[in-house]
């Protein structure tokens, strides 16, 4: 089998590992694959997986900060690097960045929902209430980091501010 071909797989298994919940593994082997292999979706894996472990926000952020220098136009590389600024409490820049992914990719939820919790965070609810309303439209199909009582609650914030 090409090297090429197995570390396709390998990634392919390390989104795996996340949609069970097993980020531990995603996280190891993702980290062990971009080593010698790299490329848009490592990055993105290797970064989201940081942010669900709870790693220290300056790694996650240098982290995120490195992937989005790689590859700016990858649409999850360029989410983390806007989700590591607000956990950095960055939100102006983190709206930046989101701007950006939404003038190419209006429906990826996990961008507007983003963008209204840095909209909230500023406090200019409406804007982040319009956000919420967009978020309807999204795509929810695919591997999407944001849950149904992330954005109830956000909602209720918002109702209660």
């Amino acid at each position: 089998v090409p090297l090429n071909k197995k570390n396709s797989a390998k990634q392919q298994r390390c989104v795996a590992y996340i949609k069970q919940n097993k980020i531990d593994d995603a996280y190891e082997d993702a980290q062990e694959l971009l080593e010698s292999y790299q490329n848009s979706g490592l990055y993105a894996i290797v970064g989201y997986a940081m942010i669900l472990k709870n790693k220290p926000k300056d790694e996650i952020l240098k982290f995120c900060r490195e992937a989005y220098e790689y590859n700016k136009d990858n649409r999850d590389v360029a989410d983390n690097y806007a989700h590591a600024l607000i956990l950095s409490g960055e939100y102006e820049k983190a709206i930046e960045i989101l701007d950006k992914v939404i003038e190419r990719y209006r429906f990826f939820p996990e961008v507007r929902f983003h963008k209204a919790l840095c909209l909230k965070a500023l406090g200019k609810n409406e804007e982040a209430k319009n956000e919420l309303e967009l978020l309807e439209e999204c795509d929810f199909e695919n591997l999407t980091s944001i849950t149904d009582e992330e954005i109830d609650e956000l909602q209720k914030g918002l109702e209660n501010a």
